[in-house]
Protein backbone atom coordinates (compact mmCIF):
# COMPACT_ATOMS: atom_id res chain seq x y z
CA UNK A 1 0.00 0.00 0.00
CA UNK A 2 2.81 2.38 0.84
CA UNK A 3 4.46 1.55 -2.48
CA UNK A 4 1.26 2.68 -4.22
CA UNK A 5 1.42 6.05 -2.47
CA UNK A 6 -1.06 5.42 0.29
CA UNK A 7 -0.44 7.43 3.47
CA UNK A 8 0.47 5.86 6.79
CA UNK A 9 -2.85 7.03 8.21
CA UNK A 10 -4.73 5.53 5.27
CA UNK A 11 -2.95 2.21 5.66
CA UNK A 12 -3.65 2.22 9.40
CA UNK A 13 -7.35 2.84 8.81
CA UNK A 14 -7.55 0.13 6.15
CA UNK A 15 -5.78 -2.45 8.31
CA UNK A 16 -7.48 -1.26 11.51
CA UNK A 17 -4.11 -0.69 13.12
CA UNK A 18 -2.24 2.17 14.77
CA UNK A 19 -0.21 4.53 12.56
CA UNK A 20 2.85 3.89 14.74
CA UNK A 21 2.55 0.16 14.01
CA UNK A 22 2.33 0.81 10.27
CA UNK A 23 5.39 3.08 10.48
CA UNK A 24 7.28 0.31 12.26
CA UNK A 25 6.32 -2.21 9.56
CA UNK A 26 7.42 0.17 6.80
CA UNK A 27 10.70 0.86 8.60
CA UNK A 28 11.40 -2.86 9.02
CA UNK A 29 10.56 -3.53 5.36
CA UNK A 30 12.90 -0.73 4.25
CA UNK A 31 15.70 -2.08 6.42
CA UNK A 32 15.18 -5.58 5.04
CA UNK A 33 15.19 -4.24 1.47
CA UNK A 34 18.52 -2.50 2.12
CA UNK A 35 20.02 -5.78 3.37
CA UNK A 36 18.66 -7.70 0.36
CA UNK A 37 20.14 -5.11 -2.01
CA UNK A 38 23.53 -5.40 -0.32
CA UNK A 39 23.58 -9.15 -0.99
CA UNK A 40 21.93 -9.36 -4.40
CA UNK A 41 23.06 -6.18 -6.11
CA UNK A 42 26.79 -6.63 -5.74
CA UNK A 43 28.89 -6.14 -8.84
CA UNK A 44 25.91 -5.04 -10.93
CA UNK A 45 27.01 -2.81 -13.78
CA UNK A 46 24.59 -0.29 -15.22
CA UNK A 47 26.19 1.25 -18.29
CA UNK A 48 23.05 3.15 -19.25
CA UNK A 49 20.06 4.34 -17.26
CA UNK A 50 16.80 5.60 -18.76
CA UNK A 51 15.41 8.71 -17.05
CA UNK A 52 12.44 9.51 -19.30
CA UNK A 53 9.75 9.41 -16.61
CA UNK A 54 11.82 11.43 -14.18
CA UNK A 55 12.51 14.09 -16.81
CA UNK A 56 8.85 14.21 -17.77
CA UNK A 57 7.93 14.90 -14.16
CA UNK A 58 10.77 17.32 -13.36
CA UNK A 59 10.83 18.95 -16.77
CA UNK A 60 7.16 19.91 -16.62
CA UNK A 61 7.30 21.62 -13.24
CA UNK A 62 6.80 25.33 -13.51
CA UNK A 63 8.07 27.57 -10.76
CA UNK A 64 6.74 31.10 -10.29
Amino acid sequence: MAMRGMSVLGIAETLESKPSTVSTWISKAASHSEKVNEVILTDVETPKVEMDEAWTFVGKKHYP
